[in-house]
């Protein structure tokens, strides 16, 4: 069971240092879901309100946010899971973006 500073620990690690969810999964020993959950904002929304993906309210992405994960995904930094819960879009989403289908 997470208590709330290793939370914060996690979010600044997923939003500020962008560790990889793979990374974070050993470091943390927590799932994928649970990780997907905290970035949300869904699990643990108290601690670090702030450093939450985005929640999108529209079925459709917006050409800006198509443009910055077009950005994130040049810099090649990131995997596209990383991309998704940072943006709050689905990893499928990001991927059509990267094969220019969106």
């Amino acid at each position: 069971m997470l208590k709330p500073e290793q939370v914060a620990s996690l979010k600044k690690d997923m939003f500020k240092n962008n560790m990889k969810l793979k990374d974070l999964h050993i470091k943390y020993n927590v799932s994928y879901t649970h990780l997907a959950r905290i970035a949300r904002g869904e699990s643990w929304p108290e601690v670090l309100p702030e450093l939450t993906r985005p929640k999108m309210n529209q079925q459709t992405t917006s050409q800006q946010l198509v443009k910055k994960i077009i950005a994130e995904l040049k810099k090649g930094t990131m995997k596209q899971m990383n991309i998704a819960i940072k943006y709050g879009v689905t990893e499928s989403v990001v991927s059509r973006i990267k094969k220019k289908r969106l």
